[in-house]
């Protein structure tokens, strides 16, 4: 990491499934309870680390994600909704429409966690051969 850029690390839970963000039940959308649990405890990981006065209200963002996951049978995909989210909850960042790069790798572990690195993006253009 080049001295003096801006970025964040941490060590998240296994977030709750992003194919149950948002649920519908008589007629209105609403947000499950282990969601909302997941959301504050992010919240409270960032605000008591040594990262809680990093943000990025402006910035364009790489996002690295190791996630260690319970069972093999969950999409690694459906690992971003909610930590973003929850990371915009707890004000890292303005939106994740900030995100300009994502890499993420699977690993399995009985525990599920993650870990979440963010930095300024810079924009590297890609060489085209002739």
């Amino acid at each position: 990491m080049q001295q003096g850029k801006k970025f964040i690390c941490l060590r998240l839970p296994y977030p709750p499934s992003g194919n149950r963000f948002a649920r519908l039940g008589h007629g209105r959308v609403y947000t499950p309870d282990d969601v909302k649990a997941f959301k504050k405890r992010v919240e409270l990981i960032y605000m008591t680390s040594e990262f809680r006065r990093v943000c990025f209200p402006t910035e364009k963002l790489k996002v690295n994600l190791f996630c260690a996951m319970k069972s093999r049978a969950r999409d690694l995909d459906n690992m971003f909704k909610v930590t973003f989210d929850a990371l915009t909850a707890a004000h890292v960042w303005t939106d994740d429409k900030q995100i300009y790069q994502i890499n993420a790798t699977k690993a399995i572990d009985p525990v599920g966690y993650m870990i979440i690195t963010i930095s300024e993006y810079t924009e590297m253009l890609p060489e085209v051969p002739e």
